[in-house]
């Protein structure tokens, strides 16, 4: 089973949630940190997903960035047109339910 994670609760919720951010100003992403956390932060070290939107299933790519005080996991190749052919705008926020290791469902609420 895949694993499924509400942000600010417990890991074991089936969602991952979080806001929009101007994908303009900011290519890429954030992962919320207690869904990379639960997964392995090296899930998202430079692989491929399939965000299947509400319009459009795009391939993105992942980021993983670590100084000596943070690590940050990042969608960034690809978001952009993520962003834009499944008409999201700033403030919308969207529900990831995981498919499977490589893909998720992207849900506008």
């Amino acid at each position: 089973l895949p694993l499924l994670l509400r942000i600010h609760a417990s890991p074991w919720d089936p969602f991952l949630i979080f806001c929009f951010a101007d994908a303009i100003a900011i290519p890429p992403q954030d992962i919320p940190t207690a869904y990379w956390r639960a997964v392995g932060d090296t899930r998202f070290d430079g692989n491929w997903y399939n965000l299947a939107g509400p319009l459009e299933t795009v391939k993105v790519k992942s980021a993983r960035y670590t100084s000596s005080k943070q690590t940050f996991c990042h969608f960034t190749k690809g978001w952009v047109d993520f962003v834009a052919l499944n008409h999201l705008k700033m403030g919308d926020t969207l529900v990831f339910a995981e498919v499977s290791e490589a893909e998720f469902e992207v849900r506008k609420l």
